[in-house]
């Protein structure tokens, strides 16, 4: 395996070549299916992924049964970096959302390489500030902007990381991602539809108009957007 091969995934590709070289003979290829938690709240997960074509959610929920989607992890980044160098578990639930492939590395290969510091150690923190990123803005999102807004963002995160322009989520789940009820999502997306942005079909989002979704949505999208940009930028100068 090359490291070019791995180019689908963005923290991979960021690395130097002698840190990738010592990560290749334990990288696993892996199908992620729709609905397999990789990570539960206070377990130690086994593996870190980094999905290629999967998207996996980052879930914190109540004993009552709610939850809310606090990050999303696909091409750009590893699911399970809360836990590396670290001797406890995870603190949501990871769970795939959108089935595809990954490559997967023992968590141990990984905290070892953590622990020597360097590219990887530096990368994983910054990595890591995202995913924070992220939590916080989704969680000022859902405290002052509209539904409507919330599921844009949502979408287009998702977009970004599928690389596609059609999204595989019921109103059900979309409603349990962002903390609303589906009498919401359903008037949203009745909304959107009549603007042009988009299409619900059964089971699947369809974006008609992706600058009109953008236009649709809050700030908070072009917040996390920057922040990416801030943190990895210094990949694109050293490539």
């Amino acid at each position: 395996m090359r490291q070019a091969d791995t180019c689908v995934n963005d923290w991979l590709a960021a690395l130097p070549a002698e840190v990738f070289n010592r990560l290749q003979p334990h990288l696993r290829p892996s199908v992620l299916t729709r609905g397999q938690v990789l990570g539960e709240p206070s377990h130690c997960m086994s593996y870190v992924y980094f999905p290629s074509t999967a998207l996996v959610s980052l879930l914190w929920s109540t004993s009552g049964g709610e939850s809310l989607v606090v990050a999303l992890t696909g091409s750009d980044g590893m699911v399970g970096v809360s836990t590396v160098g670290v001797p406890w578990g995870a603190p949501g639930r990871a769970v795939v959302h959108r089935e595809g492939e990954a490559l997967r590395l023992p968590m141990s290969v990984m905290q070892q390489e953590f622990g020597s510091g360097g590219a990887l150690h530096e990368l994983t923190l910054r990595y890591c500030q995202y995913v924070m990123a992220q939590m916080a803005q989704t969680a000022l999102c859902s405290h002052v902007h509209t539904v409507d807004q919330q599921m844009c963002r949502w979408i287009l995160t998702a977009l970004d990381l599928c690389g596609s322009e059609r999204l595989v989520v019921t109103q059900q789940e979309l409603a349990s991602f962002i903390g609303t009820r589906r009498e919401g999502i359903s008037s949203a997306a009745g909304r959107l539809h009549q603007a042009g942005v988009l299409y619900w079909g059964r089971g699947h989002i369809t974006v008609c108009s992706r600058p009109r979704l953008e236009t649709h949505c809050c700030e908070c999208y072009a917040s996390l957007r920057a922040t990416s940009r801030r943190l990895f930028d210094f990949k694109r100068r050293a490539g």
